[in-house]
């Protein structure tokens, strides 16, 4: 995740950079996994996600 694609695949809401409807709402935008459960993590990535598109959709 990030804002410069050529260093990310998806900016920091999980849209894939050149791609206007297509998002990564899972653990594949964590590069590497730590020595910790991500899963409350990849919840949290999810509703964000889906919260931004809900907020694209309103508009």
């Amino acid at each position: 995740m990030g804002n410069d694609p050529s260093t990310s695949a998806t900016n920091f809401y999980g849209r894939v950079h050149g791609m206007s409807n297509l998002y990564v709402a899972d653990n594949s935008v964590i590069p590497y996994s730590g020595a910790a459960n991500p899963t409350l993590t990849t919840v949290a990535l999810a509703i964000r996600t889906a919260d931004h598109i809900i907020h694209q959709l309103a508009k």
